[in-house]
């Protein structure tokens, strides 16, 4: 299983890392949102692969444990107790 999230787009960083400074207003916002992004970006990277790590996991599980996750995956009808999974609180 392969969870993707969207990624730091490094060329177009590196574009605006590399842009002719000018004292425009568009470049100077530009190079803003630039530096605010990148920011972000490295915080919450940690908590996006922790969640990412916990999904995969939860989903491995599941996969491993519960015979209808097969007939889930194919959209197929689970029946009532299967889908009793779902309502619990475990």
């Amino acid at each position: 299983m392969v969870v993707e999230f969207a990624s730091f787009n490094s060329i177009v960083s590196s574009s605006l890392d590399k842009a002719t400074l000018s004292n425009s207003v568009l470049s100077n916002k530009l190079l803003e949102i630039d530096q605010d992004y990148k920011s972000i970006y490295e915080t919450l990277k940690p908590t996006e692969d922790l969640i990412k790590d916990e999904l995969i996991s939860n989903i491995n599980h599941i996969k491993k444990n519960f015979y209808w996750y097969e007939k889930l995956m194919n959209d197929q009808a689970l029946t009532e107790e299967e889908f009793s999974y779902f309502e619990s609180v475990d």
